[in-house]
């Protein structure tokens, strides 16, 4: 984040209520990964990813970050989940696991191990594989753990052969520890109807499923091995000991039905309903489920509804289950076999069984080839789509309303064999979709409005960015800006923005620059695509894109950007830094901006610097452009830095701050500073008053105002918390508002104040309250001000004499020759946190 200095009086009028501002000022949230394939509809799709768009991902600014060593194989779904309480502090980890029957937890981060447990002896893929073996090695962990946030318990199922005795378990694990809880390990057993669940013959494959406080484990066989059954087992959450249901789906004389569906597990609709399909076996439509998809109540207490195909009998090894089950928002049912068929259920009347006819909504010979992945769902900026990769062809898309464009809208260049796939967007702004792969060595990301469009694959720059062999059916996870692909070579590897990349595809603007009659010009368009001459969106720290499609009317404005500027933007303080001018040179900023959400004045305020001087202040698009969706621009002079830089940092204050589009063009001589020539604009220093003989500047760390604090601001990295608990502020003179003590940034965050005087002497006032820890020794941390450390193992509840107690810690420093104060803080145990800051001058 770009420092954004607030030099304030103590008392002002045009600070916000607390409310407002948190509501304006919210942070992103991080994404939690817990099961496979997203969630229980099993979407397949992350549509909170705010970092990775089809504009940062490439060659230049997208690759291999680490990787994390493991003991075997990986056909696990990575499983991320943020904040976890880990390793002295709080970490998003990555959990993996390996047919050496291991877990691990690693920092989702930087690859850091925190804990890693062992089950002991795998099976042997020889001692129960016979036909067409496509496993090597061992057989432990196979299937892809769950993990319940709420209770931040991961299950997992292990294989052992030990003393020639086979066995299989399910574990309930403390993601913190590893530890065991909810008395497990727990072996697993089980018999339905006569038909008897086998620990060797039974391979367990599809996903553990977490629904209604029920953990539901699915089993096939090894390559149609033995006399097998097909089986669902559902075991309580709170106490794995505790076997609830037990349901096969062939019995009596019938045998096979494997459960397959490519590794994922049951699908669940909002009304707790599981949906399951099943491989080849035999059929009757009462006791025995072959090659059919069905509804199951929560309680396995019988088939509510299913579909099996009119030629069951005659399909032999076609497989309807080979593909897992997508469940659409309409409630319609995606799946798919081996035959190479698509098929579209009501989930609400699935159409059972008829020799004649399929009583489905919509079947399709897809391709000519086996489908083994599980369809992918996105509501895009175009509408609903499907994506899907049939094995031995190209990926697909195909546009959804109601029912199915059978005529791709576009596809992949490249062909792969049986992949794992994947989406990851931010909502259904357009430039963020993007599709991913995983097959054979390599790792592929795809435009996902056009598929013809290949963004990155692991080969383009094989030296850095080598993939390594995958195993059938694993599937990539996209979170918070990194993908993790598992693989079969003993590593989880994974990749994300490289260094120097921030969130921005191009190292220096100056690539965008064309000539033209008024000099040489720099044309962004914010948080969308290219609308030439204006470039895809680049050169921006924070914010999120978004895309609208009103039309916009660009009439009263001169020189208008195209429409396509206006119908995009960065919003919720983006800040953009625009490189490669020349320093010192006199420069034209034309900031395009239109209103198309809110529709009346007053919803949208927000403040605007260019290189330290404040041009706009509680600016407000609808009543600067008269009304919504019209265009309006606001134009300033301003030189660029010593670095050649102009810098635009935007700060919250109704609502978020956006940018529609940016164009920089030189100016014919110099300005000595920033300057409006269509807004109230004044210096920065203009802000710097004085209350008595201090100025003052107050910053409410992790929060949002609270007058005369203002909300966070100039932070590098950390997270934020709050409480509501009361705080008692008796015990220091000259307290903040009881609310600043009630919000923190925390994880060794660091604070760059800047725009103060050179060398100057300020008091720097430190706040901090123990809002989470009841016990002294449980947090400490080390704090430099320019450089010097000034607390060194600070522990908050023993200084303040406990928690929920105000401290304030006070010093002198001189600010640096560049007129800045620097904060820095370091981990000693748990996280280090700040409360409030203000300087004052001496």
């Amino acid at each position: 984040m770009q420092p954004i200095t607030r030099l304030m009086k103590r008392v002002s009028s045009r600070l916000l209520p607390a409310a407002i501002m948190l509501a304006a000022l919210a942070p992103a949230q991080a994404v939690s990964v817990w099961t496979h394939s997203y969630d229980n509809t099993r979407s397949g799709a992350n549509t909170s990813e705010t970092t990775l768009t089809t504009s940062n991902v490439n060659v230049n600014t997208f690759g291999k970050l680490f990787t994390c060593t493991i003991d075997g194989q990986d056909y696990a779904q990575p499983l991320v989940i943020q904040g976890v309480s880990i390793g002295g502090g709080t970490h998003n980890v990555v959990y993996v696991c390996s047919m050496e029957n291991s877990v691990y937890a690693f920092d989702a981060d930087n690859g850091t191990l925190y804990w890693h447990k062992n089950y002991g002896t795998a099976v042997p893929a020889g001692n129960v594989q016979c036909c067409c073996p496509d496993i090597t090695g061992d057989i432990g962990i196979l299937s892809t753990p769950v993990i319940d946030t709420s209770t931040s318990t991961m299950y997992v199922v292990h294989r052992n052969l030990i003393g020639g005795v086979y066995s299989q378990w399910i574990h309930a694990l403390d993601i913190t520890s590893g530890a065991e809880k909810f008395g497990g390990p727990t072996q697993i057993s089980g018999t339905f109807n006569g038909a008897a669940w086998d620990p060797k013959l039974n391979n367990q494959r599809p996903a553990l499923t977490l629904a209604g406080g029920t953990v539901y484990i699915e089993w096939a066989s090894s390559n149609d091995c033995g006399n097998y059954h097909g089986f669902i087992i559902g075991y309580q959450a709170s106490n794995i000991a505790n076997k609830q249901y037990v349901w096969s789906d062939t019995v009596g004389t019938g045998d096979l039905g494997g459960i397959w569906m490519a590794g994922q597990g049951l699908t669940v609709d909002s009304s707790g309903n599981l949906y399951v399909s099943t491989g080849n076996g035999f059929y009757d439509g009462a006791n025995n489920w072959g090659e059919t998809i069905m509804k199951l109540p929560a309680n396995l207490s019988g088939v509510s509804d299913w579909f099996t195909p009119s030629n069951q009998s005659s399909m032999g090894d076609g497989d309807i289950g080979s593909a897992g089950l997508l469940h659409i928002p309409d409630g319609n049912i995606v799946g798919g076999g081996k035959d190479g068929r698509m098929w579209l259920i009501n989930s609400s009347n699935m159409g059972k069984f008829n020799a004649g006819s399929n009583n489905v909504i919509q079947e399709f010979q897809e391709t000519g080839t086996e489908k083994h992945t599980t369809a992918v769902y996105w509501n895009s900026p175009n509408g609903q789509m499907i994506y899907d990769w049939p094995s031995g062809a190209a990926g697909r898309v195909y546009s959804y309303n109601g029912t199915i464009n059978t005529a791709a809208a576009s596809t992949t260049p490249s062909t792969a064999g049986e992949t794992g796939i994947a989406l990851s967007a931010n909502g259904s702004a357009a430039g963020t979709g993007i599709f991913w792969c995983q097959e054979g060595n390599r790792l592929h990301a795809f435009n996902a409005s056009n598929l013809a469009s290949e963004l990155w694959n692991s080969s383009m720059n094989q030296s850095r960015d080598l993939l390594g062999n995958v195993d059938k059916w694993a599937v990539p996870t996209v979170a918070n800006g990194k993908v993790y692909a598992p693989t079969s070579a003993g590593y989880l590897a994974v990749y994300g923005l490289l260094s120097g990349s921030s969130s921005s595809s191009s190292s220096s603007s100056s690539t965008t620059t064309t000539s033209t009659s008024g000099g040489d010009v720099i044309a962004i368009n914010c948080g969308g695509n290219a609308a030439s001459p204006f470039v895809a969106d680049t050169d921006f720290v924070g914010g999120t894109p978004v895309t609208s499609g009103n039309t916009v009317t660009t009439t009263g404005v001169t020189n208008p950007a195209p429409e396509a500027v206006y119908q995009s933007n960065r919003y919720n303080a983006p800040g953009y830094t625009i490189g490669g001018l020349t320093s010192g040179h006199a420069y034209t900023v034309r900031l395009h901006f239109a209103e198309t959400y809110w529709t009346a004045a007053g919803k949208r305020q927000f403040n605007l610097t260019i290189n330290g001087t404040q041009d706009l202040s509680n600016f407000d698009i609808y009543t600067a452009a008269g009304g919504a969706n019209k265009a309006n621009i606001q134009q300033f002079s301003t030189n660029a830095n010593s670095s050649g830089q102009i810098v635009i940092t935007t700060t919250n204050v109704i609502d978020n701050a956006q940018i529609n589009g940016i164009e920089i063009q030189t100016s014919g001589g110099s300005s000595s500073s920033s300057s409006s020539s269509s807004s109230s604009s004044s210096s920065s220093s203009s802000s710097t008053t004085s209350t008595g003989s201090s100025e003052v500047i107050e910053i409410n760390c992790g929060g949002a105002a609270a007058s005369p604090f203002v909300a966070d601001t100039d932070f590098t990295g950390g997270a934020t918390a709050s409480v509501t608990n009361t705080i008692t502020t008796t015990g220091v003179t000259n307290p903040a508002p009881v609310a600043v003590y009630q919000s923190n940034r925390y994880n060794a965050p660091t604070y760059t104040i800047s725009g103060l005087t050179a060398n100057a002497t300020y008091t720097v006032r430190l706040h901090f309250a123990e809002c989470y820890w009841t016990a002294a020794g449980k947090r400490q941390f080390n704090v430099k001000i320019n450089g010097t450390q000034d607390l060194t193992n600070f522990d908050i509840y023993a200084t303040a004499g406990g928690e929920y107690k105000a401290n304030v810690q006070q010093f002198n420093t001189t600010a640096t020759s560049g007129g800045q104060i620097v904060i820095t803080s370091t981990n000693v145990i748990d996280n280090a946190q700040f409360n409030g800051i203000e300087l004052l001058t001496n």
